[in-house]
């Protein structure tokens, strides 16, 4: 899962949702000083993504990529998982999109001091080029995985995948209806 699914399932609590971003930039054991739900929304985006990386439904779907791709298939399926909860966000969460997104970016703007200087830059231009809202905006997607390609060591296709996304669109919407409902049923009692 992406950045939206995370703040989705992190629920209402600002500092969890604060640390449900922050747990892609914080590796190791969690800092003792950190408030309880700040910890809470770390261990949980760690939760999700182990839980969604063996998913039956997301190994199955790994299975309908080209042989060559498949080592980077679970970054490109985040990415396009929060493309399909932004496409249907008001269905599938109860929330509009908007929402969403205002309430996260308020409580990112509240992020205690002291975190990684590189999970303050990236929720700066989160916020500013509305990064959870734009989830749904193909180009967006597109630009997303070429950035993710370039940050990576070793050359990769994520910069091309687009294409194979969208030509998969049916059998990863269904995957992604059966992974959803899971991660729901995850994340309710690790909310704080």
């Amino acid at each position: 899962m992406n950045h939206l699914a995370h703040v989705v399932l992190a629920g209402a609590n600002p500092l969890a949702i604060t640390g449900a971003v922050l747990g892609d930039f914080w590796r190791g054991a969690l800092d003792p000083a950190w408030p309880d739900a700040l910890a809470a929304g770390v261990g949980l985006h760690r939760a999700i993504d182990s839980h969604t990386d063996r998913h039956p439904a997301v190994l199955g779907a790994k299975q309908l990529f080209e042989p060559g791709f498949r080592r980077y298939v679970g970054i490109a399926l985040d990415v396009w998982f929060d493309h399909l909860l932004a496409r249907d966000c008001e269905h599938l969460t109860g929330v509009p999109l908007a929402q969403v997104c205002a309430q996260a970016y308020q409580a990112l703007k509240q992020a205690p001091p002291g975190l990684p200087p590189p999970f303050q830059i990236f929720v700066a231009r989160l916020i500013a080029n509305d990064g959870l809202g734009r989830s749904v905006d193909l180009e967006a997607i597109d630009a997303t995985l070429g950035r993710i390609s370039a940050r990576l060591s070793r050359p990769n296709p994520l910069a091309h995948a687009l294409p194979m996304l969208e030509a998969l669109d049916q059998p990863l919407r269904r995957v992604f209806a059966r992974l959803w409902p899971d991660l729901q049923a995850l994340a309710e009692p690790l909310r704080r």
